[in-house]
């Protein structure tokens, strides 16, 4: 309601708040065109679901998590900047479980290019990403059992060619709280990059098992090299206690925090497992 730009549907995935829950706590009714998932379903069946059915639809959508903020130019900048790209994704300003804004900002040097990023870490979520419709569709369906669903869409993206292009503006608040799926800044504990590791290591087998026809084949074969650096990470860090008290000790003294899923396998701390 916020936004400088209003011109747009909104549109709201869901498997088990209704819309008469949801306009209830907002304290009016929320118009928006509502698509549900069954109750139960997995994270990417929810995602499919609503994607598959906003993909209809021409021009862009703009990605939105539940429980992040856009602040009021979001619309506007992402429609900017997808005239000339097919991924777009803005700077993040953490802010705390109530919303409190911290002053803490994720995003890129001005040099920094997405190919420098992918597919090794991600900085595209569902929180700040929009994207052209032709695009998204080409990459739908996200795997059932995916729980990176943000990553693997941009990743099948890249692999395909496609222009990504990264806005150092400010136009989404991303909440901390105890339910986040990744921890970005540090200090991280052997617990967390234990378990951050399973997940990354089940996006890499996903992406490698389901390479598609007309994607970029270097590019297949650079993100396989990847996989293969985060199953060794996970077979001798992960599996040796001492060792992973060491990573993370060494973790928490480099610049490590600038991107989702960068504390598994930090290529700067490779002679670990090398």
């Amino acid at each position: 309601m916020a936004q400088t730009q209003s011109d747009f549907t909104l549109c709201i995935g869901q498997d088990d708040l209704s819309r008469d829950a949801v306009s209830r706590h907002a304290g009016q009714r929320v118009e928006a065109e509502w698509f549900m998932a069954p109750t139960g379903s997995t994270i990417a069946d929810v995602r499919n679901a609503a994607l598959a059915e906003i993909a209809r639809y021409e021009g862009i959508v703009v990605m939105v998590d539940s429980d992040d903020v856009l602040l009021s130019n979001r619309v506007a900048n992402a429609r900017q900047m997808l005239l000339d790209c097919d991924v777009a994704a803005c700077a993040l300003e953490l802010a705390s479980q109530d919303g409190t804004r911290t002053g803490e900002v994720i995003t890129v040097r001005e040099s920094t290019k997405p190919d420098d990023i992918l597919p090794r870490h991600n900085l595209f979520g569902l929180s700040n990403s929009a994207w052209r419709m032709g695009m998204l569709r080409r990459c739908l369906p996200v795997p059932s059992e995916a729980l990176l669903v943000d990553w693997y869409l941009v990743t099948q993206a890249w692999l395909y060619g496609g222009v990504l292009k990264f806005d150092r503006r400010i136009g989404m608040l991303y909440r901390q709280h105890d339910r986040s799926s990744a921890q970005i800044r540090p200090p991280f504990t052997p617990h967390q990059v234990r378990n951050d590791t399973e997940k990354v290591y089940q996006h890499f087998a996903l992406v490698c098992a389901n390479f598609r026809a007309g994607q970029n084949e270097s590019r297949q074969k650079r993100l396989a090299g990847v996989a293969d650096d985060v199953g060794r990470f996970r077979e001798i860090v992960c599996s040796d206690a001492q060792l992973l008290d060491e990573y993370v000790r060494r973790l928490n003294h480099t610049q490590c925090g600038n991107f989702w899923w960068e504390s598994v396998a930090y290529p700067d701390l490779e002679a670990l497992w090398y």
